[in-house]
């Protein structure tokens, strides 16, 4: 017997799926992301004070259901992550508790101190919190719209083990990127508090990986933007 008719047999047997439909299968995909994704990490940069946006961004709606950063701790939960980081200022650190319904002891919730510093500070908090460099997501709390199967699993298997991924969408950058254990080590272990993340990155090869949609390119950071994205829910700045 052939191994693909021994492969045929065993899903229809096993799950009542011939193996085309096993394989693209939403089920089949969540079994494999979850056995692949347990040991990358997440680490969502949600510090910002959203000065633009008039009020915190973390908190805005989605849908009925969940807020910007609730939808992102489910997408990256979906996705298999094994260590979801949350880097938040003072503020939405005291908020957290009462706006974050149900949340997972899957993710760890790291304060801020010195927003004075960019990104790359809060981004360093939340990759030390990992016991040892784990290749890592690094996710904008502006960005909700990004989707597991169609967005983040892509850039994960696009990724080679040194330096770090990019979607791009018609020539330009967006969000999440994906970092290497090697640049998640190098930026942990770096002296400096304020470097400019892009800046950084540049000492790494980057890795590119076309997308279908503008969606990796969506940072909801101003009433208007919000308003485009979402006009069925109301700011009430």
């Amino acid at each position: 017997m052939s191994e693909d008719k021994r492969s045929a047999i065993f899903a229809k047997f096993f799950y009542g799926n011939s193996l085309n439909e096993l394989l693209t299968s939403s089920s089949i995909f969540g079994m494999f992301s979850v056995m692949k994704l347990a040991n990358v990490g997440c680490v969502i940069l949600a510090a910002g004070s959203s000065s633009r946006m008039g009020k915190p961004k973390q908190w805005l709606a989605f849908n009925e259901k969940y807020n910007f950063l609730e939808r992102l701790i489910q997408v990256y939960q979906e996705l298999g992550i094994g260590q979801i980081t949350v880097v938040v200022n003072p503020k939405i650190a005291e908020e957290y508790p009462k706006k974050v319904k149900n949340p997972s002891s899957q993710v760890q919730l790291i304060v801020n101190e010195h927003l004075e510093y960019e990104r790359f500070f809060s981004l360093k908090k939340g990759l030390q919190s990992y016991s040892q460099p784990l290749p890592c997501f690094v996710q904008p709390v502006d960005n909700p719209f990004i989707s597991p199967h169609e967005i983040c699993f892509p850039i994960y298997q696009a990724s080679p083990l040194s330096g770090y991924t990019v979607p791009v969408f018609q020539g330009r950058g967006g969000h999440p990127i994906f970092l290497s254990s090697e640049v998640v080590s190098a930026l942990t272990s770096s002296p400096k508090d304020d470097e400019n993340l892009r800046h950084f990155l540049q000492a790494f090869p980057r890795t590119n990986v076309a997308m279908k949609n503008d969606i990796v390119l969506r940072n909801v950071d101003t009433p208007e933007l919000y308003q485009k994205y979402f006009p069925q829910f109301s700011l009430n700045l």
